[in-house]
């Protein structure tokens, strides 16, 4: 199960994995698309840079 943004790259969602929450950044073609250390780098300061799509402050726990 996920969510996006947009139907193009970039954008930002979530998703459900192996039973995870996770939130997802996804970049489009550039220095951070693709395999290896240096390009998931580029990915996380990117998704760092835009942290604030990140936020929920105002979720309130089930209970």
């Amino acid at each position: 199960m996920e969510m996006f943004t947009a139907e193009t790259t970039p954008c930002f969602g979530w998703q459900i994995q192996e039973g995870q929450f996770r939130l997802v950044y996804l970049t489009g073609p550039g220095p951070a698309h693709g395999p290896g250390p240096t390009r998931r780098a580029a990915r996380e300061q990117e998704a760092r840079a835009s942290r604030d799509y990140f936020c929920f402050d105002r979720a309130h726990p089930a209970g």
